[in-house]
C-alpha cells in the first residue's frame, strides 16, 4: 500500500505542455522541416551559467552542465568512457601495469607515465607539451586559489618531464587513481605562466578564463557572452580528428520550463548536464516527436545517520539502522519518484560494473519488510504503544528529524516519501528543508540531530576517503570534512586504506568487495536509489545517448 503523500503527488503531476509545442511536433514520425544548407550546426542548452570557462575555477553554486560543456572545448589526457573504463584522449595510452606505464616498486613507491599524442595542440596553434602539464600541476597545488583539493596530492611526490611529450609522476605510496593524474584539462603555460609567476591571483582575472579562452578540446570558443552562452566551432587540428559537427551553440537557460518550451519549439537540439527532472522527461516523451529522451544514473540518494550526539541516541545503533532500511519501500520510490527509469541502489556501484553481481551476492540486502523492521526496532528497545507510536521502556516516544537541502527536486520528493514510511513504521518525524542561508553553514549542516538525505556521487571513484575518520568534521577543524555521518570506525578506515593502495586488479576487487560488505552491513550510509540524469537530443543527431553526452566523445557526434 502506497503512502498517501505518494498518491497525492501522482495526482498533482502536471501533464499539459501541449500548448508549448509547435504543430509539427504533435504528429507522428520525425519532423519533415527542411534544414538549411551550410555548416552542420546544433544548439545545446545547459541549466547553469558558468561565470568563467575553466571549470576548475568555477566557485559559484549554480553549476548544472558546466563540466559537460567544458569538455567540448577542454581536452583531457585520459577520461572515463561510458563503461567507466579509463581511455586515452590526448595521451598515447592510459597507464597500466600491463603496458609498463604504471610501475609499483618493492619499497611501496610507484611511477606512472603519460605521453602526449603527436600533433596535440592548443586552439591558437601552440603545441601541447609537458611544460603545460608541469605548470598545471603547480597551479593545482596552489592552496591560495579557489579550487577543489585533489586527493591524489596526498600520495603524489613529484612530477617530472622526460621530454616535451612524456611526463612521469612519482608517487610516495600506492594509490589506485594514479592512472587518472593529471586530472582534467591542462592550462596553457605560454599564456598564463608569466603573469602567474608575478602574481598568483592574476590567473583569476585573466581574460583566458572568459573572452580569450584557448583550449585543446574538439571545439574552440569563438564567442563567450556571460549569462547568455558560448559559441563553438570545430577545431580542425584536433588530435583525435576533426569533429563531424561544424558549430555548437551552447545556451545558458536556467529556467527549466523555458528549456522544455524551446525543445518543443525545435530551438534546442540537445541538453547537457543535470537539470530536467525525470517527471519532465516523462512529459516530453509523448510530445517531442522530433527527439528522444535518454536516461543515465549519475548519483545516488543516500540517508546518513548522525553518529556524534544523535537525538535520540538510538539513531546511531545498528539495529535501528537495519530497521530503517526494511521500513522503506525503495522499489516503490523508484517507481513513483523516478517513473521506473531508475533502480534500487543495493550497493554503491554502477549496475554496469563488471563485478556488480559478484559483489552484490556477498552483501546484506534490505527488502521492504515492515515485520522485520518492527523486530529490529524492538531489538533497539522500541515497541509500538497503544497509539501506534514506537516507545522505549521509559515511555519515551521515538521522535526524529530528517533534513535535506531544497536545491533539488528529487530531495524534496524523497524526504516526503521517506518521512511517510517512517511515520507508518511508528515514528514521529519532522521534515526540515535546509534554508538557503544555512546551506553553507558548516556547523549547522554537520550537527544535524537525526537523519540527513543527500544526493551523492557513487562508484569506485567516490569511495576514496568516503566517510573516513580523517574527514570527520569537528569543532577542532572548523567542521571541515566530507564525512557526512561523522562515522568513525577503525575497521572501516583500514578497509578504505587497503582499497586505495591495492593496485593489482583482482586483489583490488576483493578489497572493493570488503568495503561494500561493511558499508551495507554497518550502514554508515544507507542507500536508497540511483538518481537519473536525463538528456534530450534531436532525432537528427547520431552517436549520442545519455552516457556519451558527457562530452568526452563530442568529435564523433554526427548529424543525419
Amino acid at each position: 500500500m502506497r503512502p498517501k503523500r505518494f498518491v497525492a503527488l501522482l495526482l498533482s503531476i502536471p501533464v499539459l505542455l501541449t500548448a508549448c509545442a509547435p504543430a509539427a511536433s504533435t504528429q507522428s514520425g520525425e519532423s519533415t522541416e527542411a534544414r538549411p544548407s551550410g555548416p552542420r550546426s546544433i544548439t545545446a542548452a545547459i541549466a547553469g551559467a558558468p561565470p568563467v570557462l575553466d571549470s576548475r575555477f568555477n566557485t559559484s553554486s549554480n553549476k548544472p552542465g558546466w563540466n559537460e560543456a567544458a569538455l567540448l572545448y577542454s581536452g583531457e589526457l585520459t577520461s572515463l568512457d561510458n563503461g567507466a573504463i579509463l581511455k586515452p584522449r590526448l595521451a598515447e595510452a592510459a597507464p597500466t601495469t600491463e603496458n609498463g606505464d604504471w610501475k609499483v616498486f618493492p619499497d611501496g613507491t610507484m611511477e606512472t607515465q603519460l605521453t602526449i599524442k603527436r600533433g596535440a595542440s592548443w586552439h591558437d596553434g601552440a603545441p601541447l607539451t609537458t611544460t603545460d602539464l608541469l605548470f598545471t600541476d603547480r597551479v593545482a597545488h596552489d592552496k591560495s586559489l579557489p579550487q577543489a583539493v585533489q586527493v591524489a596530492h596526498t600520495y603524489l611526490d613529484r612530477m617530472e618531464a622526460l621530454d616535451g611529450r612524456t611526463i612521469v609522476m612519482r608517487w610516495k605510496q600506492p594509490f589506485i587513481q594514479a592512472d587518472r593524474y593529471p586530472l582534467g584539462a591542462a592550462l596553457p603555460s605560454h599564456i598564463l605562466e608569466m603573469g602567474y609567476d608575478a602574481d598568483h591571483q592574476s590567473i583569476l582575472s585573466h581574460p583566458y578564463l572568459t573572452t580569450e579562452f584557448v583550449g585543446t578540446g574538439p571545439f574552440k570558443v569563438t564567442n563567450y557572452e556571460p549569462g547568455v552562452g558560448i559559441s563553438l566551432a570545430a577545431f580542425d587540428q584536433y588530435a583525435l580528428g576533426r569533429p563531424k559537427i561544424d558549430q555548437i551553440e551552447v545556451r545558458f537557460i536556467l529556467d527549466l520550463g523555458a528549456t522544455m518550451a524551446n525543445v518543443l519549439a525545435g530551438e534546442i537540439d540537445m541538453t547537457m548536464g543535470r537539470g530536467l527532472s525525470t517527471e519532465q522527461g516523462v512529459q516530453l516523451v509523448n510530445q517531442w516527436r522530433s527527439g528522444r529522451v535518454s536516461y543515465d544514473y549519475k548519483s545516488w540518494l543516500a540517508v546518513y545517520r548522525q553518529y556524534i550526539d544523535p537525538n535520540p541516541p538510538v539513531i546511531s545503533t545498528l539495529p535501528f539502522g537495519k530497521g530503517l532500511m526494511h521500513a522503506i519501500d525503495r522499489q516503490e520510490m523508484v517507481e513513483t519518484l523516478q517513473y521506473g527509469h531508475s533502480a534500487v541502489a543495493e550497493i554503491s556501484l554502477d549496475l554496469s560494473h563488471p563485478h556488480y553481481n559478484e559483489i552484490l551476492s556477498r552483501v546484506p540486502r534490505y527488502p521492504y519488510d515492515p515485520r522485520r523492521a518492527a523486530q529490529y526496532f524492538q531489538d533497539a528497545g522500541y515497541t509500538r504503544g497503544g497509539d501506534g507510536v514506537l516507545v522505549n521502556s521509559a515511555g519515551q516516544k521515538l521522535e526524529l528529524e530528517i533534513r535535506t537541502t531544497g536545491d533539488l527536486d528529487i530531495h524534496l520528493k524523497s524526504i516526503g516519501a521517506m518521512a511517510d514510511y517512517l511515520r507508518k513504521a511508528g515514528m514521529i518525524v519532522t521534515e526540515t528543508i535546509i534554508p538557503t542561508l544555512l546551506a553553507g553553514d558548516r556547523p549547522y549542516r554537520v550537527t544535524y540531530p537525526g537523519l540527513q538525505l543527500l544526493r551523492q556521487p557513487y562508484g569506485e571513484d567516490a569511495l576514496v576517503g568516503f566517510l573516513h575518520s580523517s574527514r570527520l568534521p569537528t569543532p577542532e577543524n572548523g567542521y571541515v570534512g566530507g564525512n557526512n555521518s561523522r562515522y568513525s570506525n577503525r575497521e572501516w578506515d583500514a578497509l578504505l586504506e587497503r582499497y586505495a593502495v591495492t593496485i593489482p586488479y583482482p586483489e583490488r576487487m576483493k578489497a572493493l568487495s570488503d568495503v561494500m560488505y561493511h558499508l551495507e552491513d554497518q550502514l554508515p550510509a544507507m542507500s536508497l536509489f540511483y538518481d537519473t540524469q536525463l538528456v534530450l537530443f534531436s532525432n537528427r543527431m547520431a552517436n549520442v545517448d545519455a552516457r556519451s553526452m558527457l562530452g568526452f566523445n563530442a568529435e564523433t557526434w554526427e548529424l543525419k
